[in-house]
């Protein structure tokens, strides 16, 4: 499965949701941030390698097994990794770094980009073959910006999820607090939402009530520089259609 979409719009979310509502849930869901992987220890992080006096690391494949394997940015997956991720979808195995014995494993692949994968494919950017092996089911995931009906679930889901970390004390919403993240058009998706009720949490300490004021200071402004915009452009479109038949000579000075 490909999930794309924006940066911050929540394909990690919805690879979970997916992993914990099918039959794997209970087994391992690892992630692999693939921007933050150097090629140079890529293999012995992934397929796991034996090392001096007896210590070595599994590797994330088999941490995976049985479970589900999340590749976040797959697009920038070391080249020769890509190569490694070929052969194990087709034959179901790989060998440890340092060892001569193959491991068979088994486990969803779940990848996500923000990124054309297609066109670097055109531009020799992206194995061919690997593109043709994760993106079978394809799945769109829109930014928080298309889909407003979102906001009230997910503010739900990440203030129980901090209320269950035990950091903060659970708070009522104000309507007004409500209402100002169904207004602002969130540029940083799901992530910056997220962020920001973190933020309103610690800016409100004590209190039993989450206020607009206790969100960051630029999601207020950005609201209120579009409430005076919108009203801008309703006085604008009243005097067209209210001159729009008139004359030059006709139009009141």
């Amino acid at each position: 499965m490909l999930v794309c979409g924006e940066t911050g719009t929540g394909k990690e979310l919805f690879a979970r949701a997916i992993h914990q509502n099918s039959s794997r849930n209970g087994k391992n869901f690892v992630v692999v941030d693939c921007r933050s992987i150097p090629e140079s220890i890529a293999e012995k992080l992934l397929l796991g390698h034996t090392g001096e006096n007896r210590f070595g690391h599994s590797g994330l494949l088999s941490q995976a097994n049985r479970g589900t394997l999340f590749l976040d940015e797959v697009a920038d997956l070391p080249s020769s990794t890509q190569k490694i991720f070929c052969q194990l979808l087709q034959d179901g195995k790989y060998r440890p770094v340092g060892q001569n014995s193959h491991v068979r494993v088994e486990f969803r692949l779940v990848s996500a980009t923000n990124r054309n994968l297609r066109r670097m494919v055109a531009q020799g950017k992206f194995n061919p073959e690997l593109y043709t092996l994760i993106q079978p089911l394809l799945v769109e995931v829109p930014p928080l910006r298309d889909r407003f009906g979102d906001i009230e679930q997910l503010t739900e889901y990440f203030l129980k999820r901090f209320y269950q970390s035990g950091n903060f004390i659970p708070k009522d919403l104000s309507p007004e607090f409500k209402e100002l993240l169904k207004k602002y058009p969130w540029p940083g998706n799901v992530r910056e939402l997220e962020n920001s009720l973190s933020q309103a949490l610690l800016a409100a300490k004590n209190k039993k009530t989450l206020f607009p004021k206790d969100l960051p200071a630029h999601i207020r402004v950005q609201v209120k520089k579009l409430a005076i915009d919108q009203k801008k452009s309703a006085v604008e479109e009243w005097k067209g259609s209210l001159y729009g038949g008139l004359t030059v000579a006709d139009t009141p000075l």
